[in-house]
């Protein structure tokens, strides 16, 4: 009779499945904080209204929201899903397009705000180091995907995010670079370790079609730090500069 290879053991099968378990149990813990953005903004064409799309996540038991600038930039109405289906209406506290963060605030009962940590220290990240983002890429909700940190101190090209008097080639020269997939609608989403700290806002792809093409970055959470605190008090963030 043909002879069939027996099942390995239940000890290798849950060595091998250990990261999976890490990964189910992460986005189980994550998910009820990250949030679904959508935004009417001012179109091209004078007078009209276009949807903007992306994610975010919560900061802080007193509502407030951590996203991207160009998903909100200009808008008339903001309003945010979390994982459960719940839809509020935010208002935006400030944002920062050198950074290409935001702030919304939503007026909502605690128990159902569920803050992100931030890594303590973003300086310390390592290529190689597992990225796992979280988001809502085509309006996908709760989507997760995951790979490493695949560079770091990149710059990102602002001048289409910066406001119209803002400094012409001003740059964050510590930007995470990723291969997890980013696509379209995952900006504002967090970048999270395998503690499930944030280690970055994921904000733009590299991509000749506008879709992930294998290149991915974030805003590190040491930026995230610096500007967040400024924006929720003063609504803008203030840079030191030369001007040479």
């Amino acid at each position: 009779p043909t002879q069939y290879p027996t099942p390995i053991s239940d000890t290798i099968i849950s060595a091998a499945d250990a990261e999976y378990m890490l990964l189910t149990n992460l986005y189980e813990r994550a998910t009820p904080s990250v949030i679904n953005v959508e935004a009417n903004v001012i179109g091209n064409t004078a007078g009209t209204l276009e949807v903007s799309r992306g994610s975010g996540f919560v900061f802080d038991f007193q509502g407030h929201i951590i996203t991207s600038a160009h998903v909100v930039k200009d808008a008339q109405l903001i309003l945010i899903t979390f994982n459960n289906g719940y839809v509020i209406e935010a208002e935006l506290v400030g944002l920062d397009a050198y950074s290409d963060l935001a702030v919304l605030r939503v007026s909502i009962e605690q128990e159902r705000l569920v803050p992100l940590p931030l890594i303590p220290n973003s300086d310390t990240l390592r290529v190689g180091q597992r990225a796992i983002a979280i988001g809502n890429p085509f309006g996908l909700s709760s989507s997760m995907s995951v790979g490493i940190i695949s560079g770091l101190g990149r710059k990102l090209l602002s001048a289409e995010l910066m406001a119209a008097d803002a400094l012409p080639g001003f740059q964050n020269p510590s930007i995470i670079q990723t291969d997890a997939p980013i696509n379209p609608g995952s900006s504002g989403g967090p970048l999270l370790n395998s503690q499930g700290q944030v280690m970055g806002v994921n904000a733009a792809i590299r991509s000749d079609s506008g879709v992930f093409q294998g290149v991915g970055f974030a805003v590190p959470a040491n930026t995230v730090r610096r500007v967040v605190p400024e924006l929720i008090q003063n609504g803008v963030v203030n840079y030191a500069w030369m001007g040479i």
